[in-house]
């Protein structure tokens, strides 16, 4: 071969090693202080709550309704996780909660995952995503996904709202 075409060839090698290796940057993970400085430059209220071996995050957020969601880093730390309560049930509430529109709301109203404890009776709400190349801004269109989804599912969850929709069914009549 000549030494062009072995030119020609190495460089063509190069290239292509350099195209499909992954950008550092994209691959990167955050780590759970990157993680808190991000969101804090980002203009959110966050605090840390000392727990055995580390800290949570916390973020606070008025989004028609005040939450204060947990931020936080899958074991392995290649998800991050969003995870809001949203209530609290009696015995009376929990035996009305729409446990059918929660799971369908699951599988095709949100992109969060509604989840019910049963030691506290609390009905919670969660959304996980990849963490990997997050930028400021794609973090922030998972946050507002993740308001856009707790305020979307009120309805399901919002107690105060229950008693409003049994009067306004009780008291509509078709045709008037």
């Amino acid at each position: 071969m000549n030494r062009a075409k072995v030119s020609m060839v190495l460089a063509s090698l190069l290239v292509a090693a350099l195209w499909a290796a992954p950008s550092h940057a994209a691959e990167e993970s955050l780590k759970q202080d990157q993680l808190y400085t991000m969101l804090s430059n980002m203009g959110f209220e966050v605090s840390k709550t000392d727990v055995k071996g580390g800290y949570e995050i916390y973020m606070k957020v008025t989004y028609t309704y005040d939450l204060n969601f947990r931020v936080g880093l899958s074991s392995d730390g290649s998800r991050i996780w969003l995870t809001q309560t949203l209530a609290t049930f009696t015995p009376a509430q929990k035996a009305r909660i729409p446990w059918q529109k929660l799971m369908a709301a699951n599988c095709s109203q949100v992109t969060s995952s509604f989840r019910y404890f049963e030691d506290t009776g609390s009905l919670g709400i969660s959304l996980s995503f990849e963490n990997r190349g997050l930028t400021p801004a794609l973090l922030r269109k998972h946050i507002e996904v993740f308001e856009q989804d707790i305020v979307y599912s009120a309805d399901l969850w919002d107690t105060s709202k229950w008693d409003k929709q049994a009067d306004s069914a009780a008291t509509y009549k078709p045709g008037k």
